[in-house]
C-alpha cells in the first residue's frame, strides 16, 4: 500500500557536504541498488570528490578524491550486464571529460575526452545495451560504453531528461528550451511532439505520468506554473498556478507531485485540484533535486538536495 505523502516529515540528514551549483543539472545525485543488494547514494563534494554513501549501512563507504580536474557536475549509474558490475558515470564543470568508474573498486575504466559544454548525462538501455546520453547545450550525443560516438541529435536545449514508455517499450528524450518542451523518439531518431504555449518561459523540470489512461507530460517554469499536456498528442490539458519559482518536480504515485522551490521549501501539490496540501521546510537554500525512493527499513521516502553547500535530506 502506498504511503500517504501528506504524512511525510523530516527524518535525517544524509550529508552536509554536498555541492551542487547549476539547477539545469537534473542528476546531481543518484540512488541505486547495487549488485550486492545494498542501496547507495552518490553525490558530489568540493573540491573535486565523489562520495559514496551506503544507505543500507548508514555510513560513507568511499570518497573518491580528485575524480575530475574541477568540481563534479553530473552523475549517472548503469549496470554492465556483460561484466556484471555497477558503473558510475561522471562529468565536471570544466574538464570536458566523461569518466566511467567501476563502482565496486572505484577504478577508472574509461575517460571520454573533449566533450564540451556538458549540462547533463544519463544512461539509457536499449535492446539490453547501455547508451550514454550526453546533453551538450547545442546538441545531444550518444555513446556506447566503449566510448564510441553512436549518433548525435542537433537540438539546442537548456536541459534534457529521459522517459521510458513501459506500455509500448519505447525510449524518449525530453528536451527543454526557452518557450517550449519537446519529446524525441530515440528509436526512430525523430522529434515526437512539441508542448508549447508560445511564451518565453524558462522550463525548469519535466516528468511524465503514465499511471492513467492518458499519459501526461508535466512541466514547470520560472513563472511558478505547472502545465500538463497529453504526452502522445501534444494537447494542452491543465495549468496549476504556483507562487514560487519551481526548480524540480517529483511525481508521487498518481495524485500528488512534490515541487522543489526557490523559497527553500518542498511543496506537495494535489494534481487534481492544484492545491498545495503540505509544505516541507528544512533546507537552507533552493531545493534543486528530489527523488522518491523505497528504503526497506522505512518504506516510501523522499530524498532532497539543496543548492550550493546544503544537506541531502530524507523525509519519511
Amino acid at each position: 500500500m502506498s504511503k500517504n505523502p501528506q504524512n511525510l516529515k523530516f527524518f535525517i540528514n544524509l550529508s552536509n557536504d554536498s555541492y551542487v551549483y547549476y539547477y539545469e543539472n537534473k542528476n546531481t545525485f543518484i540512488i541505486f541498488d547495487s549488485i550486492e543488494n545494498e542501496k547507495f547514494l552518490i553525490y558530489p563534494k568540493l573540491p573535486q570528490s565523489i562520495v559514496s554513501y551506503n544507505i543500507t549501512k548508514k555510513s560513507i563507504s568511499h570518497e573518491l578524491k580528485n575524480a575530475h580536474q574541477s568540481r563534479v557536475q553530473n552523475l549517472a549509474h548503469c549496470f554492465d550486464k556483460k561484466k556484471k558490475i555497477d558503473l558510475i558515470l561522471s562529468t565536471s564543470q570544466n574538464d570536458n571529460n566523461i569518466k566511467i568508474w567501476n563502482f565496486q573498486i572505484w577504478e577508472l575504466i574509461l575517460n571520454i575526452q573533449d566533450i564540451f559544454n556538458i549540462n547533463s548525462i544519463f544512461n539509457l538501455t536499449k535492446n539490453h545495451e547501455n547508451n550514454i546520453i550526453v546533453g551538450c547545450t547545442e546538441l545531444i550525443k550518444v555513446f556506447n560504453l566503449n566510448g564510441n560516438l553512436i549518433s548525435t541529435i542537433n537540438e539546442p536545449h537548456k536541459f534534457i531528461d529521459l522517459y521510458y514508455d513501459n506500455k509500448n517499450n519505447k525510449n524518449y528524450i525530453l528536451i527543454s528550451k526557452f518557450g517550449l518542451v519537446k519529446s524525441y523518439d530515440f528509436e526512430k531518431n525523430i522529434q515526437y511532439y512539441i508542448y508549447s504555449k508560445k511564451d518565453k518561459a524558462m522550463h525548469t523540470s519535466i516528468i511524465v505520468n503514465d499511471y492513467e489512461d492518458i499519459t501526461k507530460l508535466i512541466e514547470s517554469n520560472n513563472y511558478g506554473k505547472i502545465r500538463i499536456w497529453n504526452f502522445h498528442t501534444g494537447e494542452f490539458l491543465k495549468i496549476i498556478n504556483g507562487k514560487e519559482h519551481i526548480l524540480y518536480l517529483c511525481l508521487w504515485d498518481n495524485e500528488f507531485i512534490f515541487a522543489g522551490c526557490t523559497d527553500y521549501s518542498i511543496k506537495l501539490i494535489n494534481l487534481k485540484n492544484g492545491k498545495i496540501v503540505k509544505n516541507l521546510i528544512g533546507h537552507k537554500n533552493y531545493v534543486l533535486n528530489i527523488k522518491k525512493v523505497i528504503i526497506p527499513e522505512y518504506g516510501e521516502c523522499l530524498i532532497s538536495l539543496g543548492y550550493i553547500n546544503d544537506e541531502i535530506k530524507i523525509w519519511k
